[in-house]
């Protein structure tokens, strides 16, 4: 699995961008990978139905003899 890096790294190469080492650097294009980065990720999770997000309720207690 790609990491949020390696995802960023692809992403610049793909408009000739330089790469970027760290998530936390100062560079141009890590502070606009981590401007856009949330946006991306409720977008892509929107583009399925996924079971993680179902909700959990709880229930009443039950003791048990």
């Amino acid at each position: 699995m790609a990491s949020q890096l390696d995802i960023w790294n692809n992403s610049l190469s793909e408009i000739a961008a330089d790469r970027i080492n760290s998530v936390d650097e100062a560079s141009l294009g890590a502070v606009e990978c981590r401007r856009i980065w949330p946006g991306l990720v409720q977008e892509f999770l929107t583009w399925a139905d996924w079971e993680c997000q179902r909700v959990r309720v709880t229930l009443a207690v039950q003791t048990n003899d």
